[in-house]
């Protein structure tokens, strides 16, 4: 104890008798081989390099491990994070009643390098409507980018810089699998909110496996608590190991500030977007050629599963024999008949709508799943269950 000595003075002299310690226990071997002579005149030189050392020991220390950690990680990954402004042609008049075309920002977010081809992720919804694209790169420089393709559904938009010499100095973000994301590990996210400069925030994972209404074909979302605000959309989402687990994409919230839940696109979901982005300029999904009932119509009947409501002629479950619903004429007026539903496919339960979308991400055009089918009694009771075989072949959104 150390009477009328303040709380940081005690702490920096606990760090300066730790450095002296480790100065003297590192030299006590040297020191006792030595004459006793000898020992006698080097030990002062020990004792003023062990006050030295601690003194480095104790500015060393003026950093949590943690800090540091979290210092780098932003240091090795603020390189791949870029801005983007999105930008439209507006008509301004001049002199004796001419015009001038302009482009004036209309929105702003965040991007990230995804590849050594110059290859830029974001949302769908940070480049919607422009009419031209600029990326600032962390080094302050400003240059347009092309569209290479959109994905509305999972709001999933991929840029590409043009030039050649600039792309070789990009540095695309190591990637992580967002399926070992757990509730509780911490997380980091870059961005350009408000439009200010690289900004950091961090947090933990609240939730997982999360959905959106809005976003039926995005599964497995994750919920966050670190801060996500206007122009942070389309930044990366990193794992203490400064892997990219997710695309920061929207907040729960009254206004437009973070109020402590926010969501980001999973990494493999995004993965697979960008590779057709790339690949085709647009994403092709598989499907099996049936259109399928809100979830509410079979939840009124106190049961599960995806109902058909109809079935494309010529595609993989007409093939199959897959039942639509339809009306027809009884004597007693117009009857509907419910068509099959869908309560599994190869194997894995289907619950809900999203559940069959979810299962068919999975595969590619081509593939053959195995559906069971079932139909549904008035009073909620399956019967006449089977399984089908079905061709998927594409059915999805288009640039």
């Amino acid at each position: 104890q150390l009477p009328g000595v303040s709380g940081s003075m005690r702490r920096t002299y606990e760090r300066l008798s730790r450095g002296f310690a480790v100065a003297m226990s590192y030299s006590r071997t040297k020191i006792e081989a030595l004459p006793v002579a000898l020992r006698r005149s080097v030990f002062p030189m020990f004792a003023v390099g062990g006050v030295v050392g601690g003194a480095c020991y104790c500015a060393a220390e003026g950093l949590l491990p943690e800090e540091k950690h979290t210092i780098q990680l932003f240091k090795d990954s603020c390189e791949s994070v870029v801005a983007i402004s999105n930008l439209t042609k507006v008509r301004v008049s001049i002199f004796r009643g001419g015009y001038s075309n302009h482009s004036a920002p209309q929105g702003t977010g965040s991007g990230f390098v995804w590849d050594d081809e110059g290859h830029i992720v974001t949302n769908h919804h940070v480049v919607q409507n422009a009419s031209e694209v600029r990326v600032k790169l962390n080094n302050g420089e400003q240059v347009h980018v092309e569209i290479v393709g959109v994905d509305q559904p999972c709001d999933i938009a991929v840029l590409r810089v043009p030039d050649e010499k600039m792309r070789s100095s990009l540095r695309p973000l190591k990637k992580g699998n967002s399926e070992e994301v757990l509730v509780g590990q911490k997380v980091y996210a870059i961005g350009y909110p408000f439009g200010l400069d690289q900004t950091l925030t961090s947090g933990i994972v609240s939730g997982t496996g999360r959905s959106l209404p809005a976003k039926p074909r995005v599964f497995d979302i994750i919920q966050m608590d670190a801060a996500i605000n206007p122009g942070s959309s389309g930044g990366p989402l990193l794992d203490s190991s400064g892997r990219l687990i997710g695309v920061n994409q929207a907040i729960i919230t009254n206004s437009r500030a973070f109020s402590g839940v926010g969501y980001a696109i999973p990494v493999n979901i995004v993965k697979r977007v960008v590779d057709h982005l790339i690949k085709y300029g647009r994403v092709v999904r598989p499907g099996m050629g049936v259109t399928l009932a809100p979830d509410y119509v079979l939840s009124q009947l106190g049961t599960e599963g995806a109902l058909v409501i109809d079935v494309i002629p010529g595609r993989g479950a007409y093939k199959a024999g897959v039942n639509p619903t339809f009306t027809e004429e009884t004597r007693t007026g117009p009857r509907t008949r419910l068509g099959d539903v869908i309560v599994a496919i190869n194997g894995r339960p289907i619950k809900k709508q999203t559940d069959v979308f979810q299962e068919l991400a999975m595969h590619d055009c081509g593939d053959i799943v195995v559906a069971r089918l079932a139909k549904i009694q008035r009073d909620g009771k399956r019967v006449d269950e089977r399984n089908v075989k079905i061709r998927l072949e594409e059915f999805g959104s288009r640039k």
